[in-house]
């Protein structure tokens, strides 16, 4: 990271007022003026390390894909109880890994806890502890072949199921040709029959007006 004169003049001054105004955290504000004032180069990157890289608006609609999905199963899910073979668990939204895709975890966890947004598929702890990412791709996936998205029928929940017990991965240049078009997505990885178009629309079902829990663009 460079930085002019008058950049460290302005984010120690800052660093300064911080100081004052946030007590619990005095002593990092402090290192980082005494940083920027003495132009320390090699301790410029930690300035920054309460900052995320963020995600892209492409990374935000395929999480708001995937949490509709998971709502969409737990709906769908209630209907078909009398179905033994299909696990709850299987169908069960278990987060983000919060190493290696805190991100992700960071966006779920504003989603859900800040904003309140998909009420149903809420826990206490986020981070799955493993990366789901692949997996949470896996099935949705085969969630686009679904007729009907929103009420996926018992085959639908069991080849999501199935998709997520799976061990084929979806590589990310097959995932990224398809992903930024929004879907849908070939019938397989094989074949480029297409699926059912896709009605999520900004990461939301587009004649979704106003139920509860549901994404909004």
């Amino acid at each position: 990271m460079k930085l002019s004169k008058i950049d460290r003049i302005i984010l120690a001054n800052q660093y300064r007022i911080l100081e004052k105004l946030d007590p619990a955290n005095a002593d990092i504000y402090a290192t980082n003026y005494r940083v920027l004032e003495s132009g320390y180069e090699l301790n410029y990157e930690a300035l920054d390390l309460r900052f995320g890289n963020g995600l892209s608006k492409e990374q935000c609609n395929e999480v708001l894909q995937i949490l509709n999905m998971f709502e969409s199963l737990h709906k769908s899910y209630l209907e078909n109880k009398k179905s033994a073979d299909i696990r709850i668990e299987s169908i069960s939204f278990a987060g983000f890994d919060g190493t290696t895709e805190a991100d992700y975890l960071g966006y779920v966890t504003f989603l859900m806890h800040d904003e309140g947004r998909f009420p149903s598929l809420k826990r206490g702890n986020l981070d799955s502890g493993k990366p789901m990412l692949t997996v949470y791709r896996r099935m949705l996936w085969e969630w686009e072949k679904s007729r009907e998205k929103r009420r996926p029928l018992a085959e639908d929940l069991r080849r999501i199921q199935s998709a997520r017990n799976g061990l084929d991965g979806i590589s990310e240049e097959v995932w990224r040709a398809f992903a930024p078009r929004g879907f849908p997505p070939p019938v397989s990885l094989r074949t480029n029959v297409d699926a059912p178009p896709s009605r999520l629309q900004n990461g939301a079902f587009e004649d979704d007006q106003s139920e509860e829990g549901e994404a909004r663009p």
